[in-house]
């Protein structure tokens, strides 16, 4: 079980996604019996900067999860109305803003880091998705949040 500052060092990829994926179920399903989610994964390079076609994923407001192959979850984001998937990932995942001395810079140059989409088809699902990151945050502490405001 993945838990709050757990080094999760040698765990493969698909437990550290199949745990997530459980914990937002979780939370989910307590707030509402039947939510509407998916899932998608992402390669930055070749599904964010090389891709001609995002229409599956970035209209759309949800909670995105950085996460290192066998490593670490650098990061959790959340993408309500005001700004959907599609202007979030791009914003953060901008090689020109971020150069490869900064941390944030060699994660997302980081071939082993992909991100884990939790997106909702409706737009007046904001509350649930804030509340998703919150508790996403809360389960899994990642170094990147510790750095906002």
């Amino acid at each position: 079980m993945l838990a709050k500052n757990d080094n999760i060092g040698s765990v493969s990829m698909e437990n550290i996604l199949t745990r997530i994926d459980s914990i937002v179920l979780e939370f989910l399903t307590k707030i509402n019996p039947q939510p509407k989610y998916t899932i998608k994964e992402l390669d930055i390079c070749k599904d964010v900067r090389e891709s001609q076609d995002w229409s599956d994923w970035s209209d759309n407001v949800g909670v995105y999860v950085f996460i290192e192959e066998n490593k670490k979850i650098h990061y959790v984001g959340r993408a309500l109305r005001n700004t959907l998937l599609g202007a979030r990932i791009w914003a953060h995942t901008q090689f020109a803003s971020y150069p490869e001395t900064n941390e944030w810079g060699r994660i997302i140059r980081n071939k082993n880091v992909k991100i884990r989409l939790y997106k909702f088809s409706c737009t007046n699902d904001d509350y649930w998705v804030a509340g998703l990151e919150l508790y996403l945050i809360d389960k899994f502490d990642p170094i990147q949040n510790d750095k906002r405001g």
